[in-house]
């Protein structure tokens, strides 16, 4: 499976979620709420994905970027 093969509407979704996670880690007070439900969200859509492992690269982006997030705040989820 390519990424051609998820479907317009998916990778729209995907993109936004990974968006509004990476802009909500840039602010100096960011959301906990915002952050909860794009990363519920982004989870609900890549398990909904076929081979998901194509989502893997996605998934990746997260992780580094909660992991610097979470290494420069208190926050915990």
């Amino acid at each position: 499976m390519k990424e051609s093969d998820i479907d317009e509407d998916t990778k729209e979704i995907l993109l936004a979620n990974l968006n509004t996670v990476e802009a909500e880690t840039k602010k100096e007070n960011p959301k906990k709420s915002i952050m909860k439900t794009a990363m519920s969200t982004l989870s609900t859509v890549i398990k909904g994905i076929p081979e998901a492992v194509v989502a893997l690269e996605g998934v990746q982006k997260i992780m580094d970027i909660f992991t610097v997030f979470l290494t420069s705040t208190s926050i915990s989820l």
